[in-house]
């Protein structure tokens, strides 16, 4: 593994950010062309002038909320000793929320990422960058006219088991509008900066940093005492007119404005086999639990546009288990996988060598493993086995 040069990493469990593609197609651009308002920069990145390669973005991966630490002596954070002391640690991923950055419409707040932007360049290694829209998206985009769409928190982190939150319905255009410009100025920010290697694709979030929607139908939930039934996510999304055909098109357009916003920069969209409702084209329901025809469509569509620019995740890795549609682009371009759980212990190995069969040019591990010392050779073995 060529340590010092992978080009993203990870930070928390699920994160915040956006995805943008069909914008292009709809438009007739070309791939890294602008729509109106959203300039492609032209300054170079020399992390990866241009070359958005296994070998630029490849390695061990850190993510976990531990990875930076605030201290009374380091109250800006600094990076976990363990992790900037690790010569297999290529880089860290760090995630945030987008409520916490644009407090108001085109009002930013920047300093908490670039406080855990230059923890990690002072610690040594490569940093990549996630902020999350879905239930981290800012209450003024609702109140500037963005329709919502209910949800109940399933979770055993976060907020409370059971509660109802919101996230944006993605094809609504003026979530789209103020999505697109957060985009933009992170690009402008973030996008020439040589140590930031890689950003998350986000903004068709829910719950998580992940590229997915809501799809359960009437799930129990039990956790941590409390207990309720969630909803029929399918038939919600038929009654605000969900169709696979809108929520492509919404798909491809964040895809679009993370090209446009980032031309000099890999972006990783964090996917799984759930990550459409079962809704076909024409607004009906599918037999099946999830709607893997749109997976296809969009993941080929960002290989026809942007290439290895676009990288393919996947969060869900375990000993047992490997998403094997993932695992059959990692000929065409980058691909990576974040361990299923934080820490995997006795699991790490058998995870690290079912992954590693997968052709991935990264894997995400969280902080306690790493830090864990009877982890070592295995950190060791999937550093020494990625490019």
């Amino acid at each position: 593994m060529k340590r010092g040069t992978i080009c993203r990493s990870v930070c928390s469990e699920r994160g915040l950010a956006a995805i943008l593609g069909l914008c292009a197609i709809l438009l007739g651009l070309a791939p890294g062309t602008a729509r109106a308002g959203n300039p492609i920069l032209s300054t170079s990145n020399p992390a990866t002038n241009g070359n958005f390669s296994p070998t630029v973005i490849g390695g061990v991966i850190a993510f976990g909320a531990q990875a930076i630490q605030y201290t009374r002596q380091a109250p800006n954070g600094q990076l976990d000793p363990g992790i900037a002391a690790n010569s297999d640690v290529a880089g860290v991923y760090v995630n945030f929320g987008w409520s916490s950055i644009e407090t108001a419409d085109g009002t930013y707040a920047w300093s908490q990422v670039d406080n855990a932007v230059n923890a990690v360049i002072a610690g040594g290694k490569k940093v990549v960058i996630g902020i999350t829209a879905g239930v981290a998206t800012p209450s003024w985009v609702y109140a500037e006219g963005a329709k919502s769409f209910g949800v109940v928190w399933d979770r055993g982190w976060g907020y409370t088991p059971c509660t109802n939150l919101l996230i944006p319905i993605p094809w609504d255009s003026t979530f789209q509008a103020k999505w697109a410009a957060f985009v933009s100025a992170f690009g402008a920010r973030y996008d020439t900066n040589p140590n930031v290697v890689a950003v998350k694709l986000e903004g068709f979030n829910s719950f998580t940093s992940e590229i997915a929607l809501p799809l359960t139908v009437n799930e129990k939930i039990n956790i941590n005492g409390h207990s309720c039934t969630g909803p029929n996510y399918p038939k919600k999304w038929q009654n605000v007119g969900y169709t696979r055909t809108l929520a492509e098109a919404a798909w491809n357009d964040i895809a679009a404005d993370f090209a446009s916003a980032f031309p000099n920069t890999p972006w990783e969209a964090m996917m799984e086999p759930a990550t459409f409702p079962p809704i076909d084209q024409n607004g009906n329901l599918l037999s099946s639990p999830e709607d893997n025809q749109a997976v296809t469509d969009v993941v080929s569509g960002a290989i026809t546009n942007y290439g290895d620019q676009f990288v393919l995740a996947n969060d869900g890795l375990s000993a047992s288990w490997v998403w094997k549609t993932e695992e059959s682009y990692a000929s065409q371009i980058p691909t990576g996988y974040q361990m299923l759980n934080s820490p995997m212990g006795s699991q790490l190995a058998g995870a690290v060598n079912l992954g590693l069969t997968a052709n991935p040019a990264y894997l995400e591990i969280s902080d306690p493993d790493i830090d864990n010392p009877n982890q070592a050779s295995t950190i060791a073995f999937a550093a020494a086995s990625l490019p």
